[in-house]
């Protein structure tokens, strides 16, 4: 990932945490509101493997659909990104 790409991702969770909506979307990208109150600080934005494309997901250990699979993508600041 460029820096740019992380700084873009850093600043989305950011954005989530403040307006409450989230993107996610598998063959199309959606806008979701949530309830940030009950997220950890381990949540945010990770790279999921879409069916034909990497994509931008939402990824919580409160949606233990995505959790498991994807939490070692998720983009935090002074965390390093492979």
């Amino acid at each position: 990932m460029t820096k740019n790409e992380i700084a873009f991702l850093i600043g989305l969770e950011k954005l989530s945490r403040e307006t409450g909506i989230i993107i996610n979307g598998d063959t199309g990208v959606y806008l979701e509101e949530m309830d940030m109150s009950g997220e950890p600080d381990s949540a945010g934005y990770g790279i999921i493997n879409g069916r034909y494309d990497d994509l931008i997901a939402w990824c919580s250990p409160n949606d233990e659909h995505y959790w498991e699979d994807y939490k070692h993508t998720i983009v935090k600041p002074n965390k390093e990104q492979s």
